[in-house]
């Protein structure tokens, strides 16, 4: 499947789920300097402004700070059985050859309680859960989008899933391992910030403190994915 790397449609950075979106477009713009517009982590502290974060790619110890429109979102570990018909999901996957579906390499299924949700095809960083992955399609070069739509039709067939994610100006036919990393996202509060856990944080890496747009934390121990 051959795919350029195009946003699907102006991006709206409205309500509750601007996040996405504008960190996409971000990441869109970011990707010929190779700057990385997302922070993936532990964080080591909580303050009455932010936190620190050590980064999971370079070691580094990030100062982060919220502001007013800053946004918190949890993540549980789900399953693949979450994927039905009609549900609403966000998937990472990597650069297909020719005309064969993309794989994912994580899965997310939100909540019905977050309410405004991003469609798109969009650029997308090296995702946090093929950081460690040596297989084919998993290097360096390798080439990451992220999906935001509607599941439709999911099937297995063995140990795989195919679903097609419908995300308005256009579908995405997917292969889904049944060991890809699979959480729900819920909405959250700062409360949710503790020190050992878990942490997607979008915003721009080169701000020094960097503001967080949105915060993606892990609730149960199972990292957010993306």
């Amino acid at each position: 499947m051959s795919r350029s790397f195009r946003l699907s449609r102006p991006l709206r950075c409205s309500a509750l789920f601007l996040v996405v979106s504008c960190l996409a477009a971000g990441i869109a713009q970011a990707r010929a300097s190779d700057t990385s517009k997302g922070l993936r982590g532990t964080i080591t502290e909580v303050t009455d402004s932010g936190m620190q974060v050590e980064s999971l790619t370079d070691g580094r110890t990030r100062r982060v700070i919220f502001n007013d429109d800053t946004l918190f979102f949890g993540a549980s570990e789900a399953s693949l059985d979450a994927i039905e018909d009609g549900a609403y999901v966000n998937t990472v996957a990597h650069s297909a050859k020719d005309d064969e579906p993309q794989t994912a390499s994580a899965m997310i299924v939100f909540s019905d309680a977050i309410t405004e949700k991003p469609f798109g095809y969009y650029v997308w960083e090296t995702p946090r859960s093929a950081m460690s992955e040596s297989d084919a399609g998993a290097d360096g070069d390798t080439q990451w989008t992220m999906t935001s739509g509607t599941a439709l039709h999911p099937t297995r067939d063995g140990g795989t899933l195919t679903v097609t994610v419908d995300y308005q100006d256009g579908s995405n036919k997917l292969r889904v391992p049944d060991d890809v990393t699979t959480v729900e996202m819920s909405p959250a509060t700062r409360a949710a910030l503790k020190p050992g856990a878990a942490v997607f944080v979008g915003g721009d890496l080169r701000e020094e403190p960097m503001t967080a747009m949105g915060t993606f934390v892990s609730l149960d121990g199972t990292p957010p994915p993306m």
